[in-house]
């Protein structure tokens, strides 16, 4: 039921201590997980602009753009400041600015038809661009309440929704000790219809290390594009 609300989630695609701007890659793997050829890559690269970062996140696939996204966040705060997707596949393209307590959103579907819309900025707001660096900022509130609620952006639906994220605690991957949440919509019956996300850190929370769940390519070509269940590994 309405798994579209997810589809935007992944970037990579968040403790006290800042996020060191940062650099690394990602493939991206169809849920059955064949590990012989990735279905996508990904890459993120960071550069430092006075007191932000410019933030890049590129999908590909067999070395094509599939989906770019480029966002400034504050380094100090981790809040988004303004974000921009040009989603290929599908045709559509968003832009969002935040400006005091407003959230400006345009979004550009297939048919070139533009939307706009204004609406107020929630307590804790949370977009892809910036879910990262939220998560490192507000680890030490997360694991001690051990769940926290935010409203994330989802910006082809022109709006936000409440999300809930767990932390699970330390467990084991691929041989090594990690952190590990788990984040669903903050909706007890809607939840019930919708795979989790869980996403993995390293001990020190300096490195995402794998994301599982809906993400923001797809499958397949217009028209008959599929939403996609994914296995994402990273390295940096």
């Amino acid at each position: 039921m309405k798994k579209i609300i997810l589809t935007a989630l992944i970037y990579s695609i968040p403790i006290s201590i800042c996020a060191a701007v940062q650099n690394y890659r990602a493939e991206v793997y169809d849920v059955s997980f064949k590990p012989d050829r990735p279905d996508f890559t990904f890459q993120l690269s960071e550069v430092q602009s006075g007191s932000d970062v410019k933030v890049t996140g590129v999908f590909k696939k067999d070395n094509q753009i599939m989906m770019l996204e480029e966002a400034l966040v504050n380094e100090a705060t981790a809040d988004v400041i303004e974000y921009k997707i040009d989603q290929k596949q599908t045709g559509e393209s968003g832009f969002v600015q935040i400006k005091g307590n407003k959230i400006k959103i345009k979004f550009v579907g297939h048919d070139q038809v533009e939307k706009n819309i204004e609406i107020n900025k929630p307590d804790i707001f949370v977009a892809p661009a910036n879910f990262d660096r939220w998560l490192k900022k507000n680890f030490t509130i997360i694991k001690e309440k051990k769940s926290l609620v935010f409203d994330f952006l989802v910006w082809d639906k022109l709006d936000t929704y409440k999300f809930k994220i767990k932390y699970i605690g330390q467990v084991e991957l691929r041989g090594k000790k990690m952190h590990q949440f788990k984040m669903n919509i903050d909706n007890a019956f809607i939840a019930t219809f919708l795979d989790p996300i869980i996403i993995w850190y390293s001990l020190d929370m300096s490195e995402i290390q794998q994301y599982q769940g809906l993400v923001a390519v797809k499958l397949g070509q217009r028209p008959n594009l599929k939403k996609m269940e994914a296995v994402v590994q990273y390295f940096h």
